[in-house]
């Protein structure tokens, strides 16, 4: 070979090595992607009340007829256990009622946490456990909306057999209370936001009261 030809060569190779080597990122600022994180809760924790507040005069209206009068006497004498399905389409629709209103806000919170570039582990545990949560939130917004007191004649009037509806609540609340990880991945996050210089407050509201 030449030694123009190798030349030649050796400045193509460091034209086409150039732009790799321009282009190396600095590593993630994680001090300010820890307080991208603890914003986003915040905001959360905002939402989270707000939705509490918009429900706070519905919830638990349509479930009266549960503790007084002829029908809610007739449950009472329900086989041991068997009420336990109607109290579960009971919780169920209020959480229901709750999730489809605060579930628009937690997929965005998601969506601002998928946008912040962390390497870090513990905060993006945390965001893998939002993650988690939206979708839980998902399936219990997406049961349809029942007459709880009508349910309850019907639970009756069959001899406390359960209902399609009940037996639906019963199957969402319980892979609601089986999704493992949560709390752990969201008490390691609110660690490692208070090591990255969050103060404690803001730390803690990440959680969203899930973990201890």
């Amino acid at each position: 070979m030449s030694p123009r030809i190798a030349s030649i060569l050796l400045t193509v190779v460091f034209l086409l090595g150039a732009p790799t080597v321009a282009s190396a990122q600095a590593p993630p600022d994680e001090r300010a992607n820890a307080r991208a994180f603890a914003d986003v809760g915040l905001r959360l924790a905002s939402d989270f009340e707000a939705a509490a507040v918009a429900l706070q005069a519905t919830i638990g209206a349509p479930t009266v007829c549960l503790s007084e009068g002829r029908l809610a006497r007739r449950i009472q004498r329900a086989p041991k256990g068997r009420a336990a399905a109607l109290s579960t389409i009971e919780i169920t629709q209020a959480l229901g009622a709750f999730m489809r209103t605060i579930d628009p806000a937690v997929r965005r919170a998601v969506t601002d946490m998928h946008a912040i570039p962390t390497a870090d582990p513990g905060l993006r545990g945390g965001r893998t456990a939002w993650r988690r949560i939206q979708r839980v939130y998902a399936s219990l917004a997406a049961l349809p909306a029942v007459d709880v007191c009508a349910e309850a004649r019907k639970f009756v009037r069959n001899g406390y057999r359960r209902s399609a509806a009940m037996r639906q609540a019963q199957r969402t609340l319980h892979a609601a209370e089986h999704t493992g990880g949560i709390d752990r991945r969201l008490a390691r996050a609110v660690t490692r936001l208070e090591a990255l210089g969050v103060p404690a407050p803001d730390a803690d509201l990440f959680d969203g009261s899930f973990s201890d």
